[in-house]
């Protein structure tokens, strides 16, 4: 792995687009083997308010389609900011940045089981993760540190905490291609499953979304048998009428949160091989 070469922007969260809060975003991050892109990192106010506090991190592929709609390869967003600030205060969630990370033209093989895909991960868990927590207050646990996605992103997330259980308490997984084109991601899968990481899953009902659920199911019947129960080790839910798009993903986004929450509770609620 080559060393990083980044620079960094202060942005102010003014605009429709942006909860309260900062953007710090960090320029041709990358290594060897795989082609620079931007990191954007947004800190909640309570960052800079308590200077002695750490915070957990959400990780998002598909990084420009989070935050900003003018930088949106859609012209819609997440509005990922927005759902983690105000589930911040209403006190479901504890707190917690989010890190950005855009594609790359290599997005497919990239995010996709292979060789590229292998080195977007190794990167992604490792100098990635090493540098968000070097130059920022992070939590160094599992429990409070989350990845997550949607289509092939959900897919790399799913990967990345099913190998990183160490590393990742829950994974985000939205419209996820496990099966598609030439590829069966479930058929290969194989445990034992992660004892103390949540998965959550979901999908819509029309257009793409219709011929990646066979990949869903196909995913959701593999998990049982390698351990991993649903509504404790995976979350399920079909969105009826939704579609792959940004803007459903975006409406999705805090039950997401909610049910990984949750579960990271609930499972670290008594002593056991999940506390720490």
């Amino acid at each position: 792995m080559r060393l990083f070469f980044f620079c960094t922007f202060l942005l102010a969260a003014v605009g429709a687009w942006a909860a309260e809060g900062r953007f710090v975003v960090h320029e041709q991050l990358g290594a060897d083997g795989l082609p620079d892109r931007r990191v954007t990192v947004w800190l909640p106010l309570e960052y800079d308010a308590n200077p002695g506090e750490r915070f957990g991190v959400l990780y998002l592929h598909d990084g420009q389609n989070v935050f900003d709609p003018a930088r949106s390869s859609f012209g819609t967003e997440w509005s990922a900011d927005e759902a983690v600030a105000g589930l911040m205060a209403s006190g479901e969630l504890p707190p917690m940045i989010v890190v950005g990370v855009d594609n790359s033209p290599r997005r497919r093989a990239e995010y996709a089981p292979g060789q590229e895909g292998d080195v977007y991960r190794t990167w992604f868990a490792g100098p990635l993760r090493e540098f968000i927590d070097a130059n920022y207050r992070t939590v160094d646990a599992p429990d409070r540190r989350w990845v997550g996605g949607a289509s092939m992103g959900g897919l790399v997330s799913f990967m990345l905490a099913w190998e990183h259980p160490e590393l990742y308490g829950a994974a985000i997984c939205m419209s996820p291609a496990f099966k598609y084109l030439n590829f069966d991601y479930p058929a290969g899968l194989e445990g034992p499953a992660p004892a103390c990481t949540h998965f959550y899953i979901d999908n819509g009902t029309e257009e793409l979304e219709k011929e990646l659920q066979p990949g869903v199911e196909a995913m959701v019947a593999r998990l049982p048998e390698l351990g991993c129960p649903e509504n404790t080790c995976f979350t399920l839910f079909i969105e009826e009428g939704a579609r792959h798009f940004e803007a459903d993903w975006a409406r999705r986004l805090p039950g997401a949160l909610r049910a990984c929450q949750s579960f990271s509770a609930a499972i670290r609620s008594e002593p056991g091989p999940c506390t720490h």
